[in-house]
């Protein structure tokens, strides 16, 4: 009974350190291959990072579709910014 638990929990380790190193190669794929993107922010809350408050940051609206526009876009796939 005892070497069958250590099968299961050799093939279990082998399944877990494989699938961890599948998404480790795709997030390295992604910053080998990706576009860097940058957009402008725009300041949610006013306070001073200086004064030790941190304050939300969002991102300025007109980079963003109109609402009735982005209702028939797809939830998955790319969206161009203008």
């Amino acid at each position: 009974m005892n070497r069958v638990r250590a099968i299961i929990a050799s093939l279990m380790l082998l399944v877990i350190f494989g699938a961890v190193g599948f998404k480790i190669s795709e997030k390295e794929t992604l910053l080998k291959d990706g576009r860097v993107l940058l957009l402008k922010m725009a300041p949610v809350d006013p306070r001073s990072l200086m004064q030790g408050d941190y304050m939300a940051l969002g991102y300025d609206a007109s980079l963003f579709p109109d609402k009735g526009t982005a209702e028939t876009l797809p939830y998955k796939g790319f969206v161009i910014l203008t």
